[in-house]
C-alpha cells in the first residue's frame, strides 16, 4: 500500500433543507483525503499502484470519460511516483479545458481518445499489446478503479468509519455508485466485520 490519502477523513453534521424528520444526517468527508488527489479514487489508488510496484509493471493504463475524476486522480497520483501512465478516454476532447482534461494532458504519459461506443477494457488490452512491443510492461487499470485489488480501499475505509463510530450512532450509509467499487468494497467489510450499518448504493 501506498499512502497517498490523508486519513482519517473526518464525519461532520450535515443540516439538509428541508431536514427530513427524525433524522440526523452526517456527511463523510472523503472530499478531504489530499488537495489534487481529493476523493474515493485515491483510496483505491492507494492499493492499485502498491500492485504495480510489486508486480514489476512499469507503467499504468486505465480509461474513463473525458471529465473522469479517476483517470485525473491515477494520473496525478502516477506523476507523484514517477509511474508512466496511459489514459484511454471516452468522449470529444475540449479545447482550452480547465477541469480534469487539462490535468490529465498535463501528467499522463499517452491519453487516446475514443468514442463512447469504443470497448474501453478491449482498447486497454490493445495499447497494453502495443507497448509490451516496446519493451514496457503496463498493469491495467479498470474503470474507476473497480478491481478485486481496489476494493480494499473501501474495506479500510469502513475500519475507519468504525472506529469514528466507537457506539455505533450510524444506522444507514448512502453513497453514490459509478463502477461499484466503493459500493462493493464497503458492503463487503461491513458484511466481514458483522457491524450494523445497512449499505445503500445511490446509481
Amino acid at each position: 500500500r501506498f499512502e497517498l490519502a490523508m486519513r482519517p477523513t473526518p464525519i461532520v453534521p450535515w443540516a439538509p433543507r428541508p431536514e427530513p424528520c427524525g433524522l440526523v444526517w452526517l456527511v463523510k468527508r472523503d472530499d478531504m483525503t489530499g488537495s489534487l488527489l481529493s476523493g474515493n479514487k485515491v483510496r483505491k489508488l492507494e492499493f492499485l499502484l502498491a500492485e504495480a510496484y510489486r508486480g514489476n509493471y512499469t507503467a499504468v493504463i486505465t480509461a474513463g470519460g473525458v471529465h473522469s475524476n479517476h483517470v485525473r486522480a491515477t494520473a496525478l497520483a502516477c506523476a507523484q511516483l514517477g509511474l508512466p501512465m496511459h489514459a484511454v478516454l471516452a468522449g470529444q476532447p475540449q479545447q482550452n479545458s480547465l477541469d480534469n482534461q487539462l490535468l490529465t494532458e498535463l501528467t499522463a504519459s499517452s491519453i487516446t481518445f475514443v468514442d463512447w461506443k469504443t470497448n474501453m477494457q478491449r482498447r486497454m488490452e490493445q495499447l497494453r499489446d502495443t507497448l509490451a512491443g516496446r519493451g514496457e510492461r503496463a498493469l491495467i487499470i479498470p474503470l474507476g478503479g473497480s478491481s478485486l485489488c481496489g476494493l480494499w480501499g473501501y474495506i479500510d475505509c469502513l475500519a475507519e468509519i468504525l472506529d469514528q463510530d466507537p457506539q455505533r450512532e450510524i444506522s444507514d450509509i448512502f453513497l453514490a455508485c459509478g463502477s461499484g467499487g466503493t459500493a462493493a468494497g464497503l458492503a463487503i467489510a461491513n458484511h466481514l466485520a458483522g457491524s450494523p450499518y445497512r449499505v445503500h448504493a445511490i446509481s
